[in-house]
C-alpha cells in the first residue's frame, strides 16, 4: 500500500498535479519520518512556490545519504535541491548539489539525463549558451536511451529556450512547437505549460503577439488549473511585455503588478528581476525617466544578490538609454558600449543597443548610413523590426526620413508596409507624412487591409499636389468600393466650382488651377476615369470629339500657368 501511494505520488510530480498530490501526502503522513513523505512533501512545496520550506524538507533528506538508502530518492531530491537554489539565484550551491548527485549514482545510468539537464539550465542562466546545448543534447541522448520521456520533452523544451535567448526565433520555433506537440502526445500537462510560455516570448519578440495573447491564455488557464503560481506570474509577465511594445502603456501597468504579486508568493527573486528591466523599459516608454532609471536599479540589485548574467547586457543598454533621456550623456554611450559588448551571444537584445547607439550618434551628429542599412536588414531578415514598432516614437520618423534621403532603397518602405499592416495606428502617422513614398506605404496597407473606415482620408489624397499620389489614391478606392468611381468627376468639379467655360478656368486662384490640372492629366491617363469625365463635362458628344476638348482644357490650363510663369 505505502509503496503504491509512493509511486502514485511520483505520477503527480511528474504531471504537477498538486491536488492528488495534497491527498496522498496526507495518508503518507502517518510515516512522517520516511523519505518518501518528505520528498513528496518537498516537491508540494516547491509547486506551490514556498522554496524556503521545500528547501528545508529536502536537507532532511540528505543526511540519509550516508547511511546508503534508497538512492534514486535521495538523488530525486539533490535534483530538487539544485533546482530551487538556482531560483533562488544560487548557482555555485545548485552546482555543488548536481555534483553530488554524480557521485550518488556512481556511474550507473539512472536519472543522468534529469541531472545534465540541470547543468545545461544553470550553464543558461550564467548565459555560457553553448555550454548549456552540450548538456541539453547529452540528457536528451541518455533520457532518450533510458526512456525517460519527461526528461526527454523538458530537455527539447530547453533546446528551443537556447536559440530563442540567442535570437535565432526560425531554429527555436521548430523545437518548441515539436516539443509541444509530443507534450499533447504524452498528456504531459505540466511540461505543455513550459512549451507554452517559451512559445508566448517567442511570439513577444518576434510580433505575433495576438498568437502569444492565446499561448498565454491557454497556459494561464493551465497554471491557475494545477495551482502553479510561478508559471502563472511569468505568463503574466510575458503578456504584459506585448502590452507594453502595442503601447498599451496602462492594461500593461496592471498586468505587471500581477506579475508581480504572483512571483512574489512563490519566492522567485530571478523572474522579479525580469519584471523591473521591463516595467523600467514600460516607464522609459511612457516618458517617467526617474521612475524607469529606479525600476532598473532594482533589477540591478537583484542581479547582483543572485548572481544571474542572463540579462546583464540588455539592463546596461536600458540604463543607457534611460541616461540619455536625463541628459546625462557621456554616461549613457558608456552604458550602451558596455552592453552591446555583453550581449554578443544574444543577437536581438545587440541588435535593441545597437540600434539606440545610433540614434545617439545621429542626434550628436555623426550618422553612419551604412550601419543603418545593415541594422535594418538584419530586421528585416531575423523578424526584430518589432524592436522598431516598439521603439516607434524614435525609429519611425528615422525611417520616413530615411524614405526621403535614400529613394533606391527599398528595405525602409518594405519594413514600414511590414509594420503598418500589423499596427493600424500607424497608417495615419505616414498618409500626413511629407514623403511621397510614406504615403504610398500607406495607402497599401489601406488597400490591403480593407480599411473602408478611412476612406475619406484616401479621398483626400487624390487632391494632393503630387499626381504619384493621386494615381495610387483612386486604385484604393476603387479597390474598397470594388467598382469603378463614377461620383469622382462630379466631385472633383464641384470641389472646385468650375464650369466649362474658360473665363472660369482663368479665373481661378494660381492653386487651385495647378491643382486642377494635375487632377486632370490624371483622369486622363486612366482609361475608365477618363471616359466618365468626358460623359459629364459633355454629354451625348462623341467620344473622338469630347476627348480632344479635355485635351484642350489641359492645353488652357498649362497656357495659363505659362502666363502666370508657373511651370505646367
Amino acid at each position: 500500500m505505502f509503496e503504491e501511494l509512493v509511486r502514485q505520488g511520483e505520477e503527480c510530480v511528474k504531471k504537477g498535479d498538486v491536488v492528488t498530490l495534497e491527498q496522498i501526502i496526507r495518508t503518507l503522513s502517518k510515516v512522517p519520518s520516511s523519505n518518501e513523505y518528505l520528498y513528496l512533501s518537498a516537491y508540494l512545496q516547491f509547486l506551490k512556490g514556498r522554496l524556503s520550506k521545500a528547501l528545508e524538507l529536502c536537507e532532511k533528506i540528505e543526511p540519509s545519504l550516508r547511511k546508503g538508502q534508497n538512492q534514486e530518492l535521495i538523488c530525486k531530491a539533490l535534483l530538487l535541491k539544485a533546482t530551487i537554489l538556482r531560483r533562488e539565484g544560487e548557482y555555485t550551491s545548485s552546482n555543488r548539489a548536481l555534483d553530488r548527485c554524480f557521485k550518488v549514482i556512481q556511474g550507473d545510468t539512472f536519472m543522468l539525463g534529469d541531472i545534465w539537464n540541470s547543468k545545461g539550465v544553470n550553464f543558461w542562466m550564467l548565459g555560457k549558451f553553448e555550454k548549456a546545448k552540450q548538456c541539453y543534447r547529452k540528457a536528451r541522448y541518455l533520457s532518450q536511451s533510458s526512456k525517460e520521456m519527461s526528461v526527454f520533452l523538458k530537455t527539447s523544451i530547453n533546446l528551443g529556450i537556447v536559440p530563442l535567448h540567442q535570437g535565432h526565433f526560425f531554429e527555436a520555433d521548430v523545437y518548441l512547437r515539436n516539443a509541444l506537440e509530443l507534450c499533447e502526445k504524452e498528456q504531459e500537462k505540466r511540461l505543455r505549460i513550459y512549451a507554452l510560455l517559451n512559445l508566448g516570448e517567442l511570439c513577444w519578440k518576434r510580433g505575433d503577439w495576438e498568437l502569444g495573447k492565446e499561448l498565454l491564455a491557454g497556459c494561464k488557464e493551465s497554471a491557475v488549473e494545477f495551482s502553479l503560481t510561478y508559471e502563472e506570474g511569468v505568463s503574466y509577465w510575458i503578456l504584459a511585455n506585448i502590452l507594453r511594445d502595442g503601447h498599451n502603456f496602462e492594461e500593461a501597468y496592471r498586468v505587471y503588478n500581477r506579475a508581480l504579486e504572483l512571483l512574489e508568493k512563490s519566492m522567485s527573486y530571478t523572474e522579479k528581476l525580469y519584471v523591473y528591466l521591463n516595467m523600467g523599459v514600460l516607464e522609459r516608454l511612457r516618458g517617467n525617466y526617474q521612475t524607469a532609471l529606479d525600476l532598473l536599479n532594482r533589477a540591478q540589485t537583484i542581479m547582483e544578490q543572485t548572481g544571474e548574467k542572463l540579462d546583464e547586457g540588455i539592463l546596461l543598454i536600458e540604463t543607457g538609454m534611460v541616461l540619455w533621456f536625463l541628459r546625462e550623456r557621456r554616461s549613457s554611450l558608456k552604458y550602451l558600449n558596455r552592453g552591446i559588448a555583453k550581449t554578443k551571444n544574444r543577437k536581438y537584445e545587440r541588435t535593441i543597443g545597437e540600434l539606440f547607439r545610433f540614434y545617439i550618434r545621429k542626434q550628436g551628429g555623426s550618422e553612419d548610413a551604412k550601419l543603418f542599412d545593415e541594422l535594418l536588414r538584419r530586421c528585416w531578415k531575423y523578424g526584430y523590426d518589432t524592436i522598431l514598432l516598439r521603439e516607434r516614437q524614435i525609429f519611425l520618423p528615422l525611417l520616413c526620413e530615411y524614405l526621403l534621403m535614400r529613394k533606391r532603397s527599398t528595405l525602409p518602405k518594405m519594413i514600414l508596409f511590414r509594420l503598418v499592416t500589423n499596427h493600424e495606428e500607424l497608417i495615419n502617422f505616414l498618409l500626413e507624412h511629407r514623403s511621397v513614398r510614406c504615403q504610398e506605404v500607406a495607402l497599401s496597407a489601406i488597400e490591403k487591409l480593407g480599411l473602408g473606415h478611412l476612406k475619406s482620408k484616401v479621398q483626400n489624397k487624390i487632391w494632393a499636389l503630387r499626381p504619384r499620389i493621386a494615381h495610387k489614391a483612386v486604385a484604393v478606392l476603387e479597390t474598397l468600393e470594388q467598382k469603378p468611381l463614377p461620383s469622382l468627376a462630379v466631385k472633383l468639379f464641384g470641389k472646385f466650382e468650375i464650369t466649362r467655360d474658360d473665363d472660369t478656368l482663368l479665373s481661378l486662384s494660381r492653386k487651385k488651377m495647378k491643382d486642377l490640372l494635375k487632377i486632370l492629366i490624371l483622369y486622363y491617363r486612366k482609361p475608365i476615369l477618363r471616359e466618365q469625365l468626358m460623359e459629364m463635362l459633355w454629354p451625348g458628344e462623341a467620344p473622338e470629339k469630347s476627348f480632344n476638348s479635355l485635351r484642350q482644357l489641359i492645353f488652357l490650363l498649362r497656357r495659363a500657368f505659362d502666363e502666370f510663369g508657373f511651370n505646367g
